[in-house]
């Protein structure tokens, strides 16, 4: 048989035998590293996405409280790029910027007051873009209320982020006509 020559020549000539216990040591290495280099490539991908940042934009319609709110729901920091508000006079201008005068006597609660670039959310945290509230529900602060929910219900937000690797992430939208809903309806 075949396997008898290779056998036969292999331990009739030394020099042979080592060649190809080279040539066998070098095709292993070869192997390994391809695999070796498979394997860090995966790795790196999991790590990529096991960081993973998921912006969301929370919306509150209460009767003593409205608010927009920024949320990271995913697993790893998120750093905003831009939020603009489209459909208001300046979209790249913060949210308060697009709302109405206040009755007197009713003031924000919170807002965020200049644009945010290049400011990170960790995972679950959030920022409060807009929010009136207040203890009691006398007219000044239902009027308000009221103008507030009709200027948000033509806005959209969109925000632009990315992880801590600069990847390119889709921008996320959110329409706010969540506002304009019918009194009595369910906010889900």
């Amino acid at each position: 048989m075949i396997y008898d020559q290779v056998f036969d020549l292999l331990v009739s000539k030394p020099q042979v035998a080592s060649a190809v216990a080279a040539i066998g040591s070098v095709a292993v290495a070869i192997i390994a590293l391809i695999f070796s280099i498979g394997s860090s490539a995966a790795q790196r991908k999991h790590n990529r996405l096991s960081v993973r940042p998921l912006a969301s934009v929370l919306l509150g319609d209460y009767e003593k409280q409205v608010y927009v709110k920024l949320t990271n729901n995913g697993t790893g920091p998120m750093i905003i790029k831009s939020i603009r508000i489209i459909n208001a006079p300046n979209p790249s201008r913060p949210l308060i910027d697009a709302m109405p005068k206040l009755q007197p006597g009713v003031d924000w609660t919170m807002f965020l007051p200049r644009a945010v670039v290049n400011r990170s959310i960790r995972p679950g945290g959030v920022i409060v873009l807009l929010l009136l509230a207040s203890k009691c529900s006398d007219s000044k602060f239902i009027l308000s209320r009221d103008q507030v929910r009709q200027a948000l219900g033509r806005l959209e937000v969109h925000v632009e982020y990315t992880d801590i690797y600069g990847s390119t992430l889709p921008i996320y939208t959110r329409n706010l006509d969540l506002f304009h809903r019918a009194k009595g309806d369910d906010l889900s």
